[in-house]
């Protein structure tokens, strides 16, 4: 069952003992519900109560001056947000257009045998120019994408995305509440709420109080919310810069640490929880998780340099027996001729002068480990005494990788990287003793949402449109710039509901855009690829071994 449907179900089962409570005990569960201020509606609950109104007035007593020197920077933070906000919408609805734009006039690549070229819908096929790429590139990162767990972020993911969202509202309305007390306006009620799959909070503040202040202090009030945002991205990425140095009982940079290794992959019966991975292929060192990417790099560039031999001693070489596959065979493998099937220890490798010979694999890589040299293309890349061998089942596609552990043995692998990217899952921190491995994981994840989601809140909240603290921060900014009776009231309500006007109605356009950027075009996308697989791809045949 999906996630969705799953999430449906349980709606629907709530509320039917909703329902089903009501019509039993129907006096005792309303007023229950009343007395402790709960409400079910179709797909939300709300829990709202007045209790929590005194320590509000308490902490703000605490230190008044402080407060509002404190909401004070918050009105900074709040007028900047205000000022980015437009300018952010404006940006996004450029480059979310341009993304459209571009998908609808998507043609399939023309089949190509060396580098990538892109139809520019010109009749030729050319590079697209420099500045233009690298700016549509920049204008996706900076693009709104909208999170939904399943779909672009893991659905187990989704513990941290609540917690986030949850952390995120109860400080930014905590931040209403605090600013609120100082001023004496009076508290009216605080809650919580539930809708759909969506947390959040809420505090009212008496109106007739909060439109009685001064413009200034009402912008310490409408400005708090998004500043205490912006205060838990801040603590949030300085707990994450400093989470290595911060958790004692693990090592950081001294390799990675194995976290889940996917059940069905070829290194399913090789690598274990808890393995430390050292190093790929002998020659790249692992410290952290983005040293993977380095290396990948490096392979690509040795596979283009046709550095893709291994160094053996000829005297090893020659205790095999030379094999004769057949010669039309592209990808052969010449173990096969000596048991009928692939071996599980044992590779085809071709000399430069196409012998071939079906030789144990973690010998043959130890022998090039301690050849002292980098792969090699021919013989001339050998040092005196070696040869230069190549396995035959690898292709542009298809690596041979040797994966170092501490404390134990190398696993030998061979098959595409994304095969060996998605096949484990690892972690930055290797305990030290018996330390658990998923708290490291736990805390970066949780810290790496909240540096992602609470400046995207913040930025939301303060936009000037309707229904957002930004609507209110700008109406007092307007009292403040053109006071009565200088200025004519009306005029400056008019001027304030079209500036409103413009960014709501961009604003829901850059939502829809984003939806269907993150949702409808990738599937037009993969399509087209799929379609273009299909027409360009040759069948090569390609093998995983679990150990050798």
């Amino acid at each position: 069952m999906s996630f969705l449907a799953s999430l449906l179900l349980g709606w629907v089962a709530l509320h039917v003992v909703h329902i089903f409570l009501g019509w039993v005990f129907s006096h005792g569960y309303r007023a229950y519900l009343e007395r402790n201020g709960v409400n079910v509606g179709w797909f939300s609950v709300t829990v709202k109560t007045s209790r929590f109104s005194k320590y509000f007035y308490r902490i703000g007593r605490l230190s008044p001056a402080f407060w509002r020197l404190w909401y004070s920077a918050g009105v900074f933070v709040g007028c900047v947000l205000l000022v980015i906000g437009p300018l952010f919408l404006v940006f996004n609805a450029w480059s979310t257009t341009m993304a459209v734009v571009s998908s609808s006039t998507a043609t399939l690549p023309e089949a190509t045998t060396a580098g990538t070229v892109e139809h520019n819908g010109s009749g030729d096929n050319s590079v697209a120019p420099t500045a233009a790429v690298s700016l549509f590139s920049q204008a996706k990162q900076l693009r709104m994408t909208p999170v939904v767990p399943g779909v672009n972020v893991p659905l187990n993911h989704i513990i941290f995305i609540f917690i986030a969202l949850v952390v995120n509202a109860v400080v930014h309305e905590a931040g209403h509440a605090i600013a609120g007390a100082i001023h004496d306006v009076f508290i009216e009620s605080s809650g919580v709420f539930l809708q759909l799959i969506y947390p959040g909070a809420f505090v009212e503040l008496h109106t007739p109080h909060l439109e009685a202040l001064k413009p200034f202090q009402q912008l310490r009030i409408f400005c708090a919310g998004v500043f205490h945002n912006m205060v838990v991205f801040g603590v949030s990425l300085m707990l994450l810069l400093t989470l290595p140095s911060t958790l004692l009982s693990y090592q950081h940079g001294s390799g990675v640490a194995v976290v889940d290794v996917h059940p069905h992959s070829p290194l399913a019966h090789a690598l274990k929880r808890s393995d430390i991975i050292t190093s790929v292929n002998g020659e790249c060192s692992i410290h952290t998780k983005t040293d993977f990417a380095a290396c990948f790099a490096s392979l690509w560039e040795e596979k283009a340099r046709g550095e893709n031999g291994y160094c053996l001693e000829k005297t090893f070489v020659d205790t095999f027996t030379p094999l004769f596959p057949p010669v039309n065979a592209e990808h052969s493998d010449c173990c096969a001729l000596i048991s009928g099937k692939s071996s599980q220890s044992s590779l085809c490798f071709k000399s430069t002068g196409s012998e071939h010979k079906c030789i144990p694999a973690r010998k043959a890589l130890n022998i090039h480990t301690h050849s002292g040299v980098h792969r090699c293309v021919d013989d001339s890349g050998c040092g005196a005494g070696y040869s230069c061998w190549h396995t035959t089942l690898e292709d542009e596609n298809t690596f041979f990788l040797i994966v170092g552990r501490r404390g134990d043995e190398d696993v030998l692998f061979l098959g595409p990287l994304e095969e060996f990217a998605m096949s484990f899952s690892v972690s930055d921190f290797v305990p030290t003793g018996r330390a658990s491995l998923s708290y490291p994981i736990f805390m970066s994840n949780m810290l790496e949402y909240l540096v992602m989601l609470s400046p995207a809140l913040a930025f939301i909240n303060q936009m000037p449109c309707f229904y957002l603290d930004g609507a209110h921060t700008l109406a007092s900014l307007l009292e403040i710039a053109f006071p009565e009776p200088a200025y004519d009231a009306n005029r400056v309500k008019k001027f304030k509901n079209l500036v409103l006007g413009i960014n709501t109605s961009i604003l829901i356009y850059v939502i829809i855009f984003s939806l269907i950027n993150a949702f409808v075009l990738p599937r037009v996308d993969n399509n087209i690829l799929t379609q273009a697989s299909a027409e360009t791809t040759i069948d090569a045949p390609t093998a995983s071994f679990h150990e050798m």
